[in-house]
């Protein structure tokens, strides 16, 4: 809470995917507020007026506010800050019906509520599950991103009170070895499978290799690389069913076999409208 700390008229609006987790945050958060370090550093102060649990003021008029996803904000707004922790359980990202509700309700009611929409300081903070969550959703904003697993060298560079430091990982490298080695990443990754641990973990729904369907198995060929004959031939289609500009194409991919052994094309044999 350095924001109230430092200003103490700030009005926080914090968000979460139901009410009990944002009261939970809500009596940690004023519970530092209250704490005697706190104190010790800021002059920030409660309100005795107000400090239930989901909502509290402090003297300056400013004002912390709990919620969830789909609560009430007729009549509230934030200065400056919006939390969103966790708009969505891992199990409602795989509805695009709930995923959608929450897109929605970001657009049309949350995002209305800042007061100075041209200093708008929205946070959102979640793990990825899916590619048109939240987070996708907002795909203009600036992202802060931790992988589990370093998927490249990294370079972290950040403002102490002691100075400007800096942070390093090589590819390949936990977050926190400490807390969760390598080798129980790994673990966790054969036991959840690829695409949970690409979103969850990676903070990437769509795994670089893929998740059913892995990059590497694709292989290119040469055309004098190719079988003079084989043993059979497979086309497969995806229709579509009306004619129109805005429509997608009909697509054929032809792939080949042979004894022990298998090539696919990497070229589709054709696209083209369909007639309705």
């Amino acid at each position: 809470m350095p924001r109230l700390g430092h200003r103490p008229s700030t009005q926080i609006l914090c968000v979460s995917y139901a009410q009990d987790p944002a009261d939970k945050l809500a009596r940690d958060s004023r519970r530092i507020v209250s704490s005697g370090w706190y104190r010790q550093i800021f002059a920030t102060r409660l309100s005795p007026q107000r400090q239930a649990v989901p909502e509290f003021d402090t003297t300056a008029q400013g004002c912390r506010l709990a919620t969830s996803v789909g609560g009430v904000l007729t009549g509230r707004g934030a200065d400056i800050i919006i939390i969103i922790d966790d708009p969505l359980k891992p199990e409602e990202t795989l509805s695009q019906t709930q995923r959608q509700a929450v897109n929605e309700w970001f657009d049309h009611t949350l995002y209305s509520r800042l007061n100075d929409k041209r200093r708008r300081r929205i946070i959102l903070i979640m793990h990825r599950l899916s590619e048109d969550d939240l987070v996708g959703h907002v795909q203009d904003w600036q992202l802060v991103r931790f992988p589990a697993i370093a998927e490249d060298d990294e370079t972290y560079r950040y403002e102490t009170l002691w100075g400007p430091q800096c942070a390093r990982r090589h590819r390949g490298e936990a977050l926190h070895p400490g807390r969760e080695p390598l080798a129980m990443l790994e673990q966790i990754r054969r036991l959840i499978g690829e695409h949970n641990f690409a979103g969850q973990y990676q903070q990437s729904p769509a795994p670089l290799g893929g998740g059913l369907v892995k990059a590497a198995w694709f292989m290119r060929y040469r055309p004098d690389e190719l079988a003079a004959r084989f043993e059979r031939i497979v086309q497969s289609w995806d229709t579509t069913s009306k004619a129109s500009e805005v429509n997608d194409f009909s697509a054929c991919t032809p792939g080949g076999s042979r004894p022990r052994t298998s090539i696919c094309s990497t070229f589709y044999g054709g696209a083209w409208n369909t007639p309705s």
